[in-house]
């Protein structure tokens, strides 16, 4: 259960790169700094995909199998309220 911990952590850590990649897309916070957006970019819009691509449904399958997930509630709906986010980000415009 301390990777699951983990990977939510990391997860709460990438969405937030992804708010602040949308937030450069849609051009209300400007990045002038190339490290720093390309950062930004590589992390929040392809590694918070896929880290939430993989910790969601093993999430699901745990309480599906009636297995204990013990993580704070507010990590589980701000990793799944940016997980629905990037998956109409993605495949919605």
């Amino acid at each position: 259960m301390r990777t699951v911990l983990f990977l939510s952590r990391v997860a709460v850590l990438m969405n937030v790169m992804f708010l602040l990649f949308l937030a450069g897309y849609f051009n209300l916070m400007p990045v002038s700094n190339s490290y720093l957006n390309g950062l930004v970019v590589t992390t929040g819009w392809v590694f918070a995909f896929l880290l939430n691509l993989v910790l969601h449904p093993f999430l699901l399958i745990r309480t599906l199998l009636k297995r204990e997930v013990t993580l704070p509630g507010w990590m589980l709906v701000f990793n799944l309220v940016c997980f629905i986010i990037q998956i109409i980000f993605y495949f919605f415009t």
